[in-house]
């Protein structure tokens, strides 16, 4: 018969100590490992949903479904540790449901948090503010008084938008909707400075506002219109025309005359006015001539139609003719001679000749 001995009692409780050191130790990675296990998580932005599933049992069977908008995203897919992916949102300017269904099979009741069915909705994110780009159409109508902005607004793709003009002081002139992107304010009172600005219909979101300056229309053409004047002395070689022009006040021009071969014979500046009348004299009669009045800022043109100065007329003959033996002519002397003035001479003719007669016979 063997006897054991005891172990003493400072051995004992050494043994004692180890063994619950031990024991706790197994409690602590037992908790680490059940706290640690099966981790389902889903996580919801304006923009996305994620879905994460980790330290799942392998020996299990898992699966996984989810649904956006009561739509599957995802069909019931079987996993073995972990499953990770995200749903990005089709317009994440809006609000947006969700689901999650996990089955794990060693937790079928879902007691132990394994299985999960989980819902909710994300936060609309705030829309992002449109972008204005405003340009000014050039008038091309001479003396127009009114002008034409165009708006090129760019959001976010199925917001719609409404576009305001304002003048310089902020005061709102006129508010449109947004058509494909643009938007045309007409009829805005020249020479101005304009503010365009756009707003989200769904939220009151302005855009960076753009300024746009609408200048002037060309002026008015100018209108031209001349008449001859016609030579009515006798023998003369001049005539004038008379020039009736419109043009607009507070602007130059310059008012030419030209034959009818081109050349310049008269030039004149004018001042803007709404009726003004030139006469250009000593133009040589026989001819044609042409008046065209200039603007000296934009280069604008009005011409006539050629207008011809017919020639003076014509001296009687008489007054033509050189006398017979004085170097002079009756015309020198501005008007005919009288009738009794010529019956006269003749009588005075007929004496010489007869007192002649007589003598040469006595002789």
């Amino acid at each position: 018969m063997t006897t054991k001995s005891r172990p003493s009692p400072l051995r004992r409780t050494l043994i004692g100590a180890l063994t619950a050191t031990l024991g706790l130790a197994g409690v602590l990675v037992g908790g680490v490992s059940a706290a640690s296990a099966h981790e389902p998580r889903a996580s919801v932005t304006c923009q996305q949903l994620t879905v994460t599933l980790e330290d799942y049992n392998s020996n299990a069977t898992n699966t996984v479904e989810v649904w956006v908008d009561d739509t599957v995203v995802q069909p019931e897919t079987p996993f073995e540790t972990s499953f990770a992916r995200t749903y990005a949102f089709d317009d994440s300017t809006v609000a947006h449901t969700y689901r999650v269904s996990v089955h794990a099979s060693d937790d079928p009741d879902g007691s132990r948090g394994y299985s999960v069915d989980e819902s909710g909705s994300s936060t609309a994110c705030p829309p992002a503010a449109p972008t204005v780009t405003a340009s000014a159409q050039a008038c091309t109508t001479p003396g127009g008084t009114t002008g034409t902005i165009d708006a090129t607004i760019t959001g976010a793709p199925g917001r719609g938008y409404t576009a305001t003009v304002k003048d310089r002081t902020g005061q709102a002139l006129t508010t449109i909707p947004v058509t494909d992107g643009t938007a045309t304010f007409a009829d805005l009172p020249l020479n101005a400075d304009y503010t365009v600005t756009a707003t989200d219909t769904r939220a009151d979101v302005h855009s960076t506002s753009d300024v746009v300056h609408l200048g002037d229309c060309p002026p008015a053409l100018p209108t031209i219109n001349a008449q001859a004047q016609q030579c009515t002395t006798p023998g003369g070689t001049s005539g004038s025309i008379t020039i009736a022009t419109a043009t607009t006040p507070g602007r130059d021009y310059v008012l030419t005359v030209t034959d009818a071969a081109g050349t310049t014979v008269a030039t004149r500046t004018l001042a803007g006015s709404a009726s003004g009348s030139t006469t250009i004299d000593g133009l040589p009669t026989g001819g044609s001539y042409t008046a065209t009045v200039t603007d000296t800022g934009s280069q604008q043109t009005a011409s006539t139609q050629p207008v011809a100065l017919q020639p003076c007329p014509a001296l009687p003959p008489h007054q033509a003719t050189t006398a017979s033996g004085t170097g002079s002519t009756l015309a020198s002397t501005g008007a005919a001679p009288a009738p009794w003035l010529i019956v006269s001479a003749l009588a005075l003719f007929a004496g010489i000749g007869a007192l002649t007669a007589h003598r040469l016979r006595r002789s």
